[in-house]
């Protein structure tokens, strides 16, 4: 018994689970075009476990075609095609995203989320990761539901100009051009909803509607200063309400004016309808008009290194919180630059011993922009403080270390 060998292979088997599962799903198609809602699954999380869902979406399939042998042999087309009908395997398409569609979405962590991919579309992908920290315990998706609705209007496309050349900080004037394509049965709008990635203001300017002929020579129909209601909301929403939904379709100038505190600030408009409120359709980047050439709603600045936190000031210095509406708060007001992410915004006011007085900090879910927060010249516990000179600190927290993240300015009390 004097036998040799080589060894070829080794397989070595631990007991457990593995720490992550990635799922992708085939294809969903829908006859047509629909509004993306809600993401809904049920699934079995252990301590230690979770599950991560990501979509895309599109338009287009791109189709391909295999050829094979009787015995399961890929072969190429011209070998498939000059072998005779009996000596030729099944033909079999395969189908694969096509140009249009959108990357992964961000992760949607718990069940009950807004779709995060473009919508309306025809077609989607679902990915779903089983994480687990610990050998012996393991998630377990039961199942995934997606709810969806007809579209508003069959298409919307958008696109921003300028796009480059932007000075960072600085009011600029834009022009977000909206085309809406219809199909018979659309409901349409009533209306536009406008805001950046950005904390910022949206100032409009003007709202005109018309062929592009009448919007390049500066022509159309004025819907602002007119008959189009606007409201502006919170963190720079910006509402566009108009008296009818509209249901044809046109091209839509809108000119607004903002700043810009991100590389690249996206621009969102969306379209909504009074007798659908659980219908809301975002409105697309593309080829909306031929009046520009971006095809984007991001505008890019170049950002200097290092700038973050600028334009501090707590207004008015002094603060007289007798009740008789006259300074008697203080607006601490802050720019941020180049901060993604949800963030804390760190704003405590000290006494001069270093004693914390009060928190006023938040949470930002777009930390970049302009910040105001009010101080009414009370502590946490509701009174008043006494006549003095306090600190105000901000600063907020970031991933990385960043020059001028925090600063302090001085603000006065007095009866």
């Amino acid at each position: 018994d004097n036998e040799k060998g080589q060894i070829s292979e080794i397989q070595a088997y631990g007991e457990g689970y593995v720490s992550e599962v990635v799922m992708v799903s085939p294809i969903v198609k829908l006859r047509r075009s629909a509004l993306f809602g809600v993401l809904h699954w049920t699934a079995e999380t252990p301590r230690d476990t979770h599950v991560e869902v990501r979509t895309r979406s599109g338009d287009e399939l791109l189709r391909i075609a295999h050829y094979f042998t009787p015995r399961g042999s890929e072969i190429s087309q011209n070998t498939w095609e000059r072998r005779s009908e009996d000596r030729r395997g099944p033909v079999v398409i395969e189908e694969l995203p096509g140009a249009d569609w959108s990357n992964w979405s961000e992760v949607y962590h718990t069940s009950g989320e807004a779709f995060k991919s473009p919508s309306p579309r025809r077609y989607m992908l679902f990915e779903v990761r089983l994480k687990t920290s610990d050998p012996f315990r393991a998630a377990r998706l039961l199942d995934l539901n997606l709810d969806f609705s007809p579209p508003l209007v069959d298409q919307a496309f958008a696109e921003l100009w300028p796009v480059r050349g932007v000075e960072p900080g600085r009011t600029e004037e834009f022009t977000l051009y909206v085309r809406p394509k219809f199909r018979v049965g659309n409901p349409g709008f009533d209306r536009i909803r406008l805001q950046s990635s950005s904390a910022v203001r949206l100032e409009l300017v003007s709202v005109r509607a018309g062929s592009e002929n009448l919007l390049r020579l500066g022509g159309g129909t004025s819907l602002w200063p007119g008959a189009l209601q606007v409201v502006p909301g919170e963190q720079g929403v910006l509402d566009l309400f108009f008296a009818e939904p509209v249901t044809e379709p046109t091209l839509y100038a809108i000119r607004f004016r903002t700043q810009i505190f991100l590389g690249h600030t996206q621009f969102f408009a969306e379209l909504s309808h009074t007798d659908f409120p659980a219908r809301v359709q975002e409105v697309s980047a593309g080829e909306a008009t031929e009046l520009v050439s971006s095809q984007a709603l991001v505008a890019v600045v170049d950002l200097e290194e290092g700038r973050l936190l600028e334009d501090v000031t707590v207004t008015p210095p002094i603060l007289t919180p007798n009740g008789d509406g006259i300074n008697d708060e203080g607006a601490i007001e802050a720019k941020i630059f180049a901060v993604e992410g949800d963030k804390r915004l760190r704003v405590e006011v000290f006494d001069l011993s270093g004693r914390q007085l009060r928190d006023l900090s938040r949470q930002e879910a777009r930390p970049s922009g302009v910040h105001r927060v009010l101080w009414d010249g009370r502590d946490d516990t509701g009174r008043l403080v006494s006549p003095g000179v306090y600190v105000v600190r901000l600063g907020l927290d970031t991933d990385a270390s960043r020059q001028r993240t925090e600063t302090v300015r001085l603000v006065r009390v007095v009866y």
